[in-house]
């Protein structure tokens, strides 16, 4: 069996066989048993062993078990163990000295010990285990995942209604609500195909200008808009639809 602890992964495992990656920084071991026979055994003790290989006394010890670039310090017992099980008896799985010797050699090297002196680290080890050479610096793993950016709008109410309205007057203010549920912000423009409407409406008190960028709306964020007709011209009815389009704004040079 082959295993790797590269960056805090532990792969590739098999029956009879345990590599228990459990707590490289003040973190607790939990150690459960491959083989069926021993399912149910599990045994936890905190602050104990950083990274825990081992294998049934009739197994195979883990081969080519390989554990660079972590940070494996401030456990109480070991950083790395690489032991195999008691043949009989009654035992624990901190018991180690009741243990038996590896089949093969754990490759611990390169990894940050909370120190780069070689006779501490050496206290950190318990079994054949390769610790040299070191790093001489903390490690800190990163993840990321990138996300498309989504901009997504919604109007409220959809319908205004400004009524009747007085030659040459003013019509009542109408509010509305543009929320954006997206995951970036958004340049907000509002469009109007009617020539009767874009000479007398107003938005928040300002006349409509075509392709006019109203405002930069927050991710999950909403704004609310005055609308209003002022001094208006031209006997009838009239009717309009006002297009909201957003777009994420450009990225900083």
């Amino acid at each position: 069996m082959q295993a790797e602890y590269d960056h805090h992964h532990a792969t590739d495992f098999a029956d009879g066989a345990l590599v228990a990656a459990k707590g490289l920084t003040q973190q607790s071991r939990c150690s459960t048993p491959a083989n069926d026979e021993d399912q149910g055994k599990t045994q936890h003790k905190e602050n104990s062993v950083g990274v825990y290989v081992a294998a049934t006394s009739a197994s195979t010890s883990p081969t080519n078990v390989v554990i660079n670039y972590n940070n494996i310090e401030n456990n109480d017992d070991y950083g790395v163990l690489n032991l195999k099980y008691p043949e009989s008896g009654d035992w624990n799985y901190w018991d180690y000295e009741s243990f038996l010797p590896a089949d093969s050699v754990v490759d611990a090297s390169l990894n940050w010990w909370g120190t780069s002196d070689h006779l501490l680290i050496a206290d950190m080890v318990l079994g054949d285990v390769l610790y040299t050479p070191c790093l001489d610096k903390s490690l800190i793993a990163l993840d990321v995942n990138v996300v498309p950016a989504v901009v997504s709008i919604s109007v409220s109410p959809m319908i205004v209604n400004f009524g009747s309205i007085i030659f040459g007057g003013d019509s009542l203010v109408k509010s509305f609500t543009v929320t954006n549920s997206g995951n970036v912000a958004a340049d907000m423009t509002a469009d109007i195909e009617s020539e009767w409407y874009q000479t007398y409406l107003h938005i928040d008190g300002v006349p409509y200008d075509t392709g006019w960028t109203l405002t930069t709306i927050p991710a999950d964020s909403s704004d609310d808009y005055d609308l209003q007709l002022v001094g208006v011209e031209g006997l009838g009815t009239y009717s309009g639809v006002l297009v909201f389009t957003a777009t994420p704004p450009p990225p900083p040079p």
